[in-house]
């Protein structure tokens, strides 16, 4: 037998079933739609505690990460970041996160301004988008430290930290220049050889040369060897002192067997020998500086200024 569906009994079935399906399909996602709804932080956090396996779990928990971030952009603070990065170190606005945070740490550096400040945000940040402007203020500051030492180890730190750095060339030109000025203060021969060996060309290289060449002279002048004297003016024939030593090396020539063979007897303790050897040679050249400091000294050296000036 045909049943009509006109029929307004079986309509009203109809309805009532459409309605039912409707309700239930509504009763299933209403706790989504509600928390959507209002869309806050604890709606969102007691959505997922209440409903764990949810189809909606997802995208609840997306949300409620993009509510967190967007909570720490209106705070703008270095707290509310790194709240966000406690709550996801992994989340999708990490990068965005840390951004702003090192954004934070480089206006705190540059307002206290202070070299282990740049190097506090460096080791924090040591790849970040401020760290080449931040690794320049370094240098700026270390360059001028060092200027202020006026030493040249402080222009030789500064070259050791930054070999190709941007003051390269002033620091090596003023740590030449008191390099140069420390030697004077007491000058040597091996202090201008050290000069010249560590800096090798340039400014007072030349003037080097010219110092350490005269030091040469006097110390070989001290020791009254005369064929190191006729060496030295072989091979500096035109110095200024060339005619000096050719002088010199005459009057060494004929004292130093004397004064060799007068060490030779002190060295065997025939002292009274020895001494009548000093006394000649001083009467004889006490009136030519150069012999008499070389005397002088080799009698001081054995002790022997009472008998032989007496």
């Amino acid at each position: 037998m045909f049943v009509s569906l006109t029929n307004p009994p079986q309509k009203k079935t109809l309805w009532y079933l459409f309605l039912c399906a409707l309700w239930l399909c509504v009763g299933c996602t209403s706790p989504y739609t509600t928390v959507r709804q209002k869309d806050t932080i604890p709606e969102y956090e007691a959505f997922i505690k209440k409903h764990p396996e949810s189809q909606y779990l997802g995208a609840a928990k997306r949300r409620l990460e993009e509510l967190h971030y967007q909570k720490a952009v209106e705070a703008n603070t270095q707290e509310a970041y790194k709240d966000y990065l406690r709550a996801y170190p992994q989340g999708r606005f990490r990068n965005r996160a840390i951004t702003q945070l090192e954004l934070f740490a480089y206006r705190r550096a540059r307002r206290l301004g202070g070299l282990r400040h740049y190097q506090a945000f460096l080791r924090r940040f040591p790849s970040g988008q401020f760290t080449q402007d931040v690794k320049e203020r370094i240098e700026a500051i270390f360059f001028r430290k060092a200027k202020e030492l006026k030493s040249y180890k402080g222009m030789r730190a500064y070259l050791k930290h930054f070999p190709n750095g941007r003051f390269r060339n002033q620091a090596m030109t003023q740590e030449r220049e008191f390099a140069w000025k420390k030697i004077h203060n007491k000058v040597s021969a091996g202090k201008l050889r050290s000069f010249i060996r560590q800096y090798r060309s340039g400014k007072y290289i030349p003037e080097a040369r010219k110092e350490l060449d005269e030091y040469v002279y006097l110390d070989i002048e001290s020791t009254g060897k005369w064929w190191l004297l006729k060496k030295w003016r072989r091979e500096h024939p035109n110095h200024k002192w060339a005619d000096r030593a050719r002088k010199n090396i005459r009057i060494f020539r004929r004292i130093y067997p004397r004064l060799e063979k007068a060490r030779r007897l002190i060295s065997a303790g025939e002292a009274t020998q020895a001494i009548r050897i000093y006394k000649r040679l001083y009467r004889s050249y006490k009136r030519k500086p150069i012999i008499a400091k070389l005397l002088k000294k080799d009698i001081e050296k054995h002790k022997l200024e009472g008998a032989v000036y007496n």
